[in-house]
């Protein structure tokens, strides 16, 4: 999932990029169309009002122009501060013009011709007409108009463009004085220009627009367009990179968990074949797979064979012992009976019961072998491990029990049974025989060391998912660190007299039931072998496996 994921990545970046050095060009030519849009606009603005002044304003433009030329006119207060302009006593004004104090004093003179209705509202108002004192003769300047403590000139019938500009562009007509800057980023363009008495430019009549206004909603529809167009390119580049990283990574995930089963030792996997470069990886792993299933089925048999030998070995060597005084015994007899010799029924008594003895130790070693080779079926049943823990320590040592150590002449054996032990399924006959045999193994550590001081403990307690762990322990010599795996090998014995398989016949029943076996050492320095046993108890195949 994750390399799905990482080439679904991989490839929306390859897809992005070239797609971003197009969006990059496509806002730089939205840019250029924007600015070629507004250069447009505003020149139709401009030559527009540039009509209306000629046209609609001429006789103002007249008198403005005048008003340039006489200083005189401004000083004598002929046309003094004005926020607004008033309309002719009617409230449906279009058109005001507005003076800023003074008119063409300096650069910060701003009279402004305004297109938007704020001024109609403005005008409703009481308008009382003035006289302006020293009009000589000039008629129209003579005409003005009171509004509350200001002075205002003129009122005119607005242009249906220019409003629409005002409203649309956020454009204005202003009375400027020629040296007064623009807004930043914003367009101007002149409009008429009057002149002084000595000609230089007083006044200026000028189009502004402020930045960003003209073309503006096409530029955003085009830059939504663009980042909509951007956003589904990323998404279909991620679906495309789903896509094809699934159907690159299938066979990758496929593998993978082959492998995967392989390493947990599942050695019967084989993967479809596929075509292309996948398919010849499959045969290729398919080929491993039975590679490694022949390999590892030479290994157990060459595995049993070397472990048949080593058991033969041993067996031979286990036969071989008792036969030396065997055919020693024969022999003293036979020299004796030659020889007539005056002792000869209790040399010949002393020898007929050492070849006995060898003989039976010979049935032991068969027997042992035989129940090694072949255990019985497991049969097994509800039980509770501690009743049998308690028999079989009743039997090495009457009178154990968990609180009171047995008195007798044996070593005392201490249980702890755990109330909370679950009943288990576990073949009793078995069980029985791992236990004996383990307590007797730890009753012969412990006296050896100890004699009659010797100490067992056994202990019977749950296990976290549900089974019984049962704990032998003693104070003897212990079993060295590197002989605990040895010791669970058949016929591998430490004690001078023993065939070597009590160990690896316990062994080999606690695995059937489905459980383990661990040595270690116990707290008073002996040994400490630990078994546990499943609450399910032995499956099919290890009883299958007994019988086999």
């Amino acid at each position: 999932m994750r390399l799905r994921l990482g080439l679904a990545l991989l490839l929306a970046v390859v897809a992005f990029v070239p797609f971003a050095l197009v969006v990059d060009w496509t806002r730089e030519a939205n840019e250029a169309i924007a600015r070629e849009a507004r250069e447009e606009r505003a020149d139709a603005i401009a030559n527009e009002a540039r009509a209306y002044v000629d046209d609609e304003l001429g006789e103002l433009a007249h008198a403005l122009e005048i008003a340039c030329r006489d200083q005189a006119a401004a000083a004598e207060g002929l046309l003094r501060a004005a926020r607004v302009d008033a309309p002719t006593g009617a409230p449906s004004l279009q058109v005001a013009f507005v003076l800023d104090s003074p008119a063409w004093a300096g650069a910060g003179a701003r009279p402004l011709l305004a297109l938007s209705d704020a001024a109609r509202t403005a005008m409703r108002a009481d308008w009382t007409r003035i006289e302006l004192p020293g009009a000589r003769g000039r008629e129209y300047l003579g005409r003005a108009w009171r509004c509350g403590d200001h002075d205002v000139l003129g009122a005119f019938h607005a242009s249906a463009f220019l409003l629409r500009a005002s409203t649309r562009d956020a454009a204005e007509i202003s009375l400027l004085a020629p040296d007064a800057p623009p807004p930043e980023g914003a367009d101007r363009r002149i409009v008429r220009t009057f002149r002084d008495a000595s000609g230089r430019d007083a006044l200026v009549v000028a189009v502004t627009i402020p930045p960003a206004t003209v073309g503006h909603r096409e530029q955003a529809s085009l830059e939504l367009n663009v980042q909509v167009l951007a956003l589904a390119t990323v998404v279909l580049a991620l679906l495309l990179g789903l896509l094809i990283g699934g159907r690159l990574t299938r066979p990758l995930g496929e593998l993978e968990k082959a492998a995967q089963r392989i390493g947990r030792g599942e050695l019967d996997v084989k993967i479809d074949r596929a075509s292309g470069s996948a398919g010849a990886t499959f045969s290729a792993f398919n080929r491993m797979a039975e590679e490694l299933r022949s390999a590892q089925s030479r290994a157990k048999r060459a595995e049993r064979v070397a472990a048949w030998r080593d058991i033969a070995r041993r067996i031979a060597h286990e036969i071989k012992n008792p036969l030396t005084p065997i055919r020693m015994s024969i022999e003293t007899m036979r020299r004796t009976k030659q020889r007539q010799h005056p002792d000869f029924d209790e040399i010949f008594d002393e020898s007929t019961r050492t070849v006995l003895e060898e003989v039976e130790r010979l049935e032991r070693i068969v027997t042992e072998f035989s129940r090694f080779a072949r255990l019985p079926r497991p049969q097994p049943t509800a039980l509770d491990v501690r009743e049998v823990v308690a028999q079989v320590v009743q039997l090495h040592a009457p009178g154990g029990d968990a609180t009171i150590t047995d008195t007798s002449p044996r070593l005392p054996i201490k249980m702890t049974l755990a109330d909370d032990a679950p009943r288990v399924r576990a073949d009793r006959d078995q069980l029985t025989q791992v236990l004996v045999n383990l307590v007797q193994n730890a009753l012969d550590a412990a006296q050896s060391k100890r004699g009659d001081q010797g100490h067992v403990e056994v202990e019977v307690a749950p296990t976290s998912d549900g089974g019984v762990r049962v704990t032998v322990s003693d104070d003897g010599p212990g079993i060295p660190l590197e002989e605990r795996a040895r010791v669970l090998e058949p016929y591998y014995t430490t004690k001078a007299r023993g065939t070597g398989l009590g160990l690896s016949i316990v062994d080999r029943i606690v695995s059937e039931h489905g459980g383990t076996l661990e040595i270690g050492e116990s707290r008073r320095g002996g040994a400490e072998i630990t078994f546990t046993l499943t609450r399910e108890g032995p499956g099919e195949d290890a009883e299958a496996s007994a019988t086999s």
